[in-house]
């Protein structure tokens, strides 16, 4: 009969052994990874800020200021030759869905 030898490697004297759970990690690893993955969550906001900023501007100026100005120019009495605006509310409205 023939037998066969199994030789096995030399376990590292450092890992856990087999079948155990990995070891538990201390406190200041622990508060160094958070502190990493903050500065990271702050470069990513910063860099989106960086990049949306100059679009929410140009929105702002060219879409949404317009809108306001024309709202409100809406609300008064104004001819082209004239110097001087009426402000009359929501007059020119009622005034524009009662014509007939």
């Amino acid at each position: 009969m023939t037998t066969i030898a199994t030789t096995r490697a030399p376990e590292d004297p450092g890992a856990p052994p087999a079948g155990s759970a990995a070891p538990e990690r201390t406190e200041p690893q622990r508060l160094r990874r958070s502190r990493l993955a903050a500065g990271r969550r702050r470069t990513a906001l910063l860099w989106a800020l960086l990049l949306a900023g100059p679009n929410i501007a140009l929105l702002l100026v060219f879409v949404y200021r317009p809108l306001v100005e024309s709202l409100y120019l809406s609300t008064l009495q104004w001819n082209l030759g004239s110097p001087t605006a009426r402000f009359v509310g929501l007059g020119n409205y009622v005034e524009w869905f009662t014509a007939p």
